[in-house]
């Protein structure tokens, strides 16, 4: 047991004023000595208490070292995949490595991964506890599980009736669907208008009238139609819950200074009386 030799040595080598490296240590030399007389259970309560006071990848290879020594090769096998998840020395990784050949024929593997990563997974009912974060691979006894990812501000996923065969590594995939709200978006004042989520800068989202389906919580849409002009809107979208938004738009306006030869002239814009000369037209919408 040379690695549980060299953890024994990590732990004694760290030192903290809250006193937590000594604990850990303490620990860990107890669950070394029951180790060494055989004792694995007794080894495996102190090797749990010295990875939650200090966690350390040395301990999480002997717990499952001692999970492999009682035949419990499905706890052995989840221990040695933590132990290697992020190790860089290679004395290590050749240790953890060879540990999951030993171990890995003797139990069935299902790789479960999610889209996205990092949804907490339960295997047949959420009420047993999780078993980690995807991606990940579970080693399990043979049989048929269903798997389920959850990931906040997701729909819940699940996959029936997997079978795990032993020996064997079962992909498992799960796409999760995020949750929405529905912001439905009018225009008053012009006919229609692109709708801008969040940044005034960002691409078009739409061409309202138009439903957005938008992650819940609050945003704030902006709105561009040629010639017009609208404040921005802020919303806020429940989960799975339908809101509305109207763009209420009015003609961006200049004004024209007319003056002519003749004072008194009837002036018109676009076929419409607006005063005489000299004068100056206000309110006058932008364009040709």
């Amino acid at each position: 047991m040379r690695r549980v030799a060299a953890a024994a040595l990590l732990c004694a080598g760290a030192a903290f004023a809250d006193g937590t490296a000594d604990e850990a240590d303490l620990q860990f030399r107890l669950g070394t000595m029951d180790f060494q007389r055989g004792n694995y259970e007794a080894a495996l309560e102190h090797f749990f208490v010295s990875n939650r006071v200090a966690p350390n990848r040395n301990v999480l290879y002997n717990i499952g070292s001692a999970f492999e020594h009682l035949k419990r090769y499905a706890d052995a096998h989840r221990y040695y995949i933590d132990a290697l998840e992020g190790e860089t020395d290679p004395a290590a990784l050749n240790a953890d490595r060879a540990a999951l050949a030993r171990v890995t024929p003797k139990v069935a593997v299902l790789e479960v991964k999610t889209d996205p990563p990092g949804a907490t997974i339960y295997l047949d009912r959420k009420s047993l506890g999780s078993v980690g974060r995807a991606p990940r691979p579970l080693a399990l006894a043979p049989g048929k599980y269903s798997v389920i990812a959850e990931l906040d501000g997701y729909e819940p996923a699940q996959a029936a009736e997997v079978e795990a065969v032993l020996g064997r590594t079962t992909p498992v995939a799960l796409s999760l669907t995020r949750i929405v709200g529905v912001v439905r978006v009018a225009v008053a004042g012009a006919l229609n208008a692109k709708v801008l989520v969040d940044d005034e800068r960002a691409k078009p989202s739409c061409t309202a009238p138009c439903d957005l389906h938008l992650a819940p919580g609050q945003h704030q849409l902006f709105f561009l139609a040629d010639g017009f002009r609208a404040a921005p809107r802020v919303v806020t979208v429940a989960p799975r819950g339908t809101a509305t938004a109207t763009a209420l738009f009015a003609p961006l306006t200049g004004s024209i200074l007319v003056e002519a030869d003749e004072p008194g002239a009837l002036v018109k814009i676009d076929g419409q009386p607006a005063g005489f000369t000299p004068a100056v037209i206000q309110n006058v919408p932008v364009g040709s």
